[in-house]
């Protein structure tokens, strides 16, 4: 896990090199380190109609898939100003295996980084005998795979 230090150095860089990271904690302590960039933010939540949402993984995970490209294509990106896209809900790329390559493909760039924020744990809170608590998940479904450059902790 990197450090804050590390992403202020980042962010203060003339260009990213197709820049990825999850940023473990809460988005309010994030969002002072991006204050020298244009920010756009992504909840993947505002992708879906709620009263239109298949129960089929199958068919909701192509939704998500074609929306959020479209989504990426429709953010405005110049060379001449940097871009930090924040993504909220990213719990749903991991739920229907989604995966991170539309961002590379389609947002990633010398002047554009995405920012994957995972809030909170589920530790610590007296969950239903049903419920299983599994506090890394998002963390691991992320960087075990290669899908992030980076992990930075709050």
């Amino acid at each position: 896990m990197q450090t804050h230090d590390e992403l202020a150095t980042l962010v203060r860089q003339r260009t990213w090199d197709k820049e990825l990271l999850l940023w473990f904690g809460a988005e309010v302590k994030l969002l002072p380190f991006l204050a020298t960039v244009h920010v756009d933010v992504l909840d993947l939540l505002d992708l879906f109609e709620p009263d239109s949402i298949s129960v089929d993984d199958d068919e909701v995970r192509r939704h998500l898939s074609l929306s959020l490209r479209q989504r990426l294509r429709s953010i405005p990106r110049v060379a001449a100003r940097r871009t930090a896209l924040v993504v909220r809900s990213g719990g749903l790329l991991a739920r229907y295996r989604v995966g991170l390559q539309d961002f590379y493909d389609w947002f990633c760039d010398d002047f554009a980084m995405v920012i994957l924020v995972v809030e909170g744990r589920c530790s610590g809170i007296e969950w239903p005998d049903e419920v299983e608590c599994a506090p890394d998940r998002l963390v691991e479904y992320f960087t075990d795979s290669g899908m992030v450059k980076r992990l930075i902790g709050a």
